[in-house]
């Protein structure tokens, strides 16, 4: 049974598909770079990330459906490749999920390298915008954190000015506490400033 069908990345007719279940008998799905001979920038390039550490790949692929050809009924012709023709289809591996990929349906191509420079067009379209999803959770992430150390900070410098007013620990002068509150005042306002940045642009998140 097919997977329904959704819109993403600039396509209109994408699947998700995993190997064994695929929506056409007898198909495959090979790496885009085996189909590429003139575009000799795209061979080279064997995948897209998709994060900011660079942990996960998303390659491009092609989905292959082959048919008997209806010229010759499969003997063999010059109309065919061993009696089948081939409908090929770009497709990106699913970076999570080795026997997973999502497949563009809404143009079949009867040329492989159209098709697999359509693929690489689609691995980066899918990888940017994972890139941009990752850019946005590690500014939530960082936003929640300076947020929590702000609080630790003005907490402990209420600390140490009732302790400046009254009684001063004995491992610590009121010179030093007075420079500790300094300091934790400085970072507060890097942290602050750090939060605004963040909120202003996610992108921020990934930029150091």
């Amino acid at each position: 049974m097919a997977n329904p069908r959704f819109s993403a990345y600039g396509r209109y007719q994408l699947e998700w598909i995993e190997k064994g279940e695929y929506p056409h008998q007898g198909a495959r799905l090979d790496d885009a770079n085996n189909y590429i001979n003139a575009y000799r920038a795209l061979r080279g390039t064997v995948g897209y990330y998709c994060d900011s550490f660079y942990d996960a790949i998303a390659v491009p692929a092609l989905y292959v459906v082959s048919t008997v050809c209806d010229d010759c009924a499969g003997e063999g012709c010059d109309e065919c490749d061993e009696g089948e023709t081939h409908a090929y289809y770009s497709a990106v591996r699913d970076p999570h999920n080795s026997d997973g990929a999502i497949v563009d349906f809404s143009e079949a191509y009867d040329d492989a390298e159209d098709a697999a420079r359509d693929a690489h067009n689609l691995a980066e379209r899918y990888t940017e915008a994972a890139r941009e999803e990752d850019a946005k959770f590690q500014a939530e992430q960082q936003i929640e954190y300076a947020l929590a150390s702000v609080k630790d900070a003005r907490i402990e410098h209420s600390a140490l000015i009732r302790e400046r007013t009254t009684l001063v620990p004995e491992s610590m002068t009121k010179s030093v506490a007075l420079r500790h509150c300094s300091a934790l005042r400085a970072e507060v306002t890097k942290l602050a400033e750090r939060v605004r940045k963040l909120r202003e642009n996610f992108w921020e998140s990934v930029q150091e």
